[in-house]
């Protein structure tokens, strides 16, 4: 079931666009009309690449973590985002990185920094960009009001062998691939789609993955794991399976 909370940002965001993209979308053209990013394309793309381009440009931007491969990286500040992605993936890659990283910003930076301006006024912006710290009246009414203030650090921090190893970086990182499925293959669309071209009760998770790739452009992986939600043939213990991300 999709989470109610990304349906609703995925909406929002499509309101904002002014119109929602035929299928598979690409997503670029709508996040540069809708919100504050650029979408910068390096082929190769390494951490190493993004600290480079921010130096270039002198600004006070951390990344941290040591150097590695990265298929995108987002870097947000000041209320706008920068989406660093590798230029050499293959276009349906490209799209669900892009879409991944948009997870993020909406989710970890931009709607908690609308939340927060709301509910304290603009001059909260100075504690959420990190020139003042948060006053004493501040910090108790964000804790009553469960709203984060301080600066975002994008969550790009991996193990030596390239694995999460943190709950609470885990739990983002599937909460943005949420919001990337729903922007680029509502669960609801989907169902619609299946049940118009897939008649079957005893349609495969195969014939489901192929229509998740075809239709709506998600790379083969993602569109495993997603095949997942709509088999009507799926066993109980499948969700553990592909908890543990045994197929």
């Amino acid at each position: 079931m999709t989470n109610l909370r990304v349906q609703r940002l995925s909406e929002q965001f499509w309101a904002m666009a002014g119109a929602q993209e035929a299928f598979p979308r690409n997503l670029e053209s709508a996040i540069l009309w809708t919100l504050p990013v650029a979408i910068i394309k390096v082929p190769r793309l390494r951490i190493s690449h993004a600290r480079g381009w921010l130096e270039q440009r002198n600004l006070p931007l951390v990344i941290d973590g040591a150097d590695r491969e990265l298929h995108a990286c987002l870097i947000a500040f000041g209320g706008r985002g920068l989406v660093f992605l590798d230029g050499k993936n293959p276009p349906d890659e490209i799209r669900f990185s892009l879409a991944h990283e948009m997870g993020h910003f909406i989710i970890d930076y931009f709607e908690p920094r609308r939340i927060a301006v709301a509910r304290f006024g603009s001059d909260i912006a100075d504690v959420l960009d990190g020139r003042r710290p948060p006053t004493v009246e501040e910090r108790g009414a964000a804790i009553l009001s469960s709203t984060m203030i301080g600066v975002y650090r994008h969550l790009m921090a991996r193990t030596p062998s390239g694995g999460i190893g943190c709950s609470r970086i885990a739990e983002a990182e599937n909460t943005a691939d949420e919001l990337a499925l729903e922007l680029l293959a509502p669960a609801e669309v989907v169902k619609q789609c299946l049940a118009a071209e897939l008649r079957s009760r005893n349609r495969s998770q195969a014939e489901i993955t192929t229509i998740l790739k075809e239709t709506f452009g998600l790379p083969t992986s993602v569109a495993v794991r997603y095949s997942l939600r709509f088999d009507p043939a799926e066993k109980k213990d499948r969700s553990v399976k592909e908890w543990l991300g045994l197929y």
